[in-house]
């Protein structure tokens, strides 16, 4: 192989990063670019770094292997995360891969099932942004020069039931498709009553949300929309949901209606985090007018 895979290692024990360290430094084909003895610098060291593949431990005092997951999923989005335990239980597994872990290993492992799982873990997701940057770039070449020339795909994520990363998977593949370039991405968080968008994208200014556009949704005058849009660092711009619960029921499919039409005018790519219930406000948003 002439690329070298860029590994950051996750433990907060020192043996363990040393001996991992050591480990994959016979590797010709691996470079561990740093390591990390918590969860919250793991995020730092990643986002600094820019790694292939991410080694995290599962058990960590600060923050564990399966929160620091989630959030290297919107922070570093191209970084895959092979997930080490001394636990092996389903229930790890399933956090882990919720979470958006690539790989779960359980300790003790070989130097084998070690290495080969990297090698695994960063064939495929190199094999998977090929496949998805050709047909992106030549389709932004297309529409290049061309200012909103047909209203952009609205992609609503939805499940019956609520703690299924529901927000994750449309939180993940906004930043994804952002990260691509050349398109123009929206997030709506449609969870009116208890919207986690911001939370994941550690967003949170007051007076900025679907709520406070309800008087200009009357009238279906949108003029400020814009103004309500918050610009995440991925280039992902979100509209968040309600700041209290209550506000939630200000707003009607109506309402959902016209904000959805409005951001699939001006975005190539329109997300919609669903909240986890059927109403007439959900499928507004989530059914598309043409």
């Amino acid at each position: 192989m002439t690329d070298r895979i860029k590994v950051l290692i996750v433990d907060d024990i020192p043996e363990t990063r040393d001996h991992l360290t050591k480990l994959l430094g016979f590797e010709s084909d691996i470079d561990v670019v740093g390591a990390a003895a918590s969860g919250a610098e793991a995020i730092q060291m990643a986002v600094a770094l820019g790694p292939d593949v991410v080694l995290m431990d599962i058990n960590m005092p600060d923050m564990d292997g399966i929160a620091t997951t989630e959030q290297l999923a919107v922070k570093c989005p191209a970084a895959a995360v092979v997930m080490m335990s001394v636990q092996g239980e389903a229930d790890y597994l399933r956090r882990s891969m919720l979470a958006g872990a690539r790989e779960f290993l359980v300790k003790p492992f070989s130097s084998d099932e070690l290495t080969g799982s990297i090698r695994q873990v960063w064939t495929r997701e190199r094999d998977k942004q090929s496949r998805i940057v050709a047909p992106a770039a030549a389709a932004a070449g297309a529409t290049a020069g061309t200012a909103y020339a047909a209203p952009g795909t609205v992609v609503a994520v939805f499940s019956p039931k609520g703690g299924v990363g529901r927000t994750t998977i449309a939180v993940n593949l906004a930043v994804a498709a952002a990260s691509l370039g050349g398109r123009r991405v929206a997030l709506m968080d449609a969870s009116f009553q208890f919207g986690d968008v911001g939370v994941l994208l550690n967003l949170n200014p007051k007076n900025k949300s679907i709520a406070d556009l309800t008087s200009q949704l009357e009238t279906g005058e949108l003029e400020e929309l814009d103004s309500y849009m918050i610009e995440h660092s991925s280039g992902v711009r979100v509209l968040l949901a309600p700041s209290s619960p209550e506000q939630a029921e200000l707003i009607t499919a109506m309402h959902a209606r016209r904000v959805v039409e409005r951001l699939r005018a001006e975005h190539d790519l329109v997300v919609v985090d669903c909240p986890s219930s059927f109403n007439d406000a959900t499928l507004a948003s989530s059914t598309r007018r043409t």
